[in-house]
């Protein structure tokens, strides 16, 4: 798959995210370090870092982790979770932010308690994970998005993800729920859509099959704000 990443795309992918990101900082007590664990190419950051904030990156994909360098010159270590809180044990975050990670570790609970070391007191975590108990879910089935399988290790519910932020030692004081909404996501399909061949399962057709191609949207998630 080809990516653009021409100055315009990149201004408008980190433009796009400012808004969040003011969102989050807003539920910080006040401004200074924030982590992006699972960063990517860095846009969550690079839109973090205009709004004030001193930023750090982690990233498993060493392409992804390098164009977060290069092209945006963000501070992006390029290993595991586990590597870089070994190596940079003082370091304390007022923001920790775990975007589409959480359901990728294959230690989930381990990576929560690294993240609870690395939070300084009255600090803030913010996670976002697929919804298991979503009707999303029940609507497709086995060619459910979030299930992304293998790449998908663990699904969560409100209950099992407490359960194990609570044994990470973080308290949820806030869960956020995206709601799918069906006919939204058949009325695009319809806009949107156009007929296509490959091999994958999309838009609930069968490999191999023509259909509509859906827009890329990711399944409902519970956001979960942590302290």
């Amino acid at each position: 798959m080809q990516h653009d990443h021409s100055d315009d795309t990149v201004r408008l992918e980190v433009d796009e995210r400012i808004p969040s990101a003011k969102r989050i900082a807003g539920e910080a007590p006040r401004t200074g370090f924030w982590l992006d664990i699972g960063c990517g190419s860095g846009y969550r950051l690079a839109a973090a870092r205009e709004i004030g904030w001193s930023v750090q990156g982690v990233e498993i994909s060493s392409w992804a982790g390098e164009f977060g360098r290069h092209s945006l010159d963000l501070p992006i270590r390029i290993g595991k979770l586990q590597t870089f809180q070994e190596e940079d044990e003082k370091s304390k975050f007022d923001i920790i932010t775990l975007m589409a990670y959480l359901e990728h570790s294959s230690n989930p609970l381990e990576d929560l308690r690294i993240v609870k070391s690395m939070l300084k007191k009255g600090g803030l975590v913010v996670l976002r994970v697929p919804n298991v108990t979503n009707y999303d879910r029940y609507w497709h089935g086995s060619k459910w998005r979030g299930w992304h399988l293998p790449f998908h290790l663990y699904h969560f519910s409100p209950k099992t993800l407490k359960q194990m932020l609570a044994s990470a030692g973080l308290k949820p004081y806030r869960i956020d729920v995206d709601f799918w909404n069906p006919i939204l996501h058949l009325k695009n399909a319809f806009q949107h859509g156009q007929p296509r061949w490959d091999g994958s399962l999309e838009g609930g057709l069968p490999a191999g099959q023509a259909g509509l191609k859906t827009p890329a949207s990711d399944p409902p998630r519970w956001k979960a704000v942590v302290r």
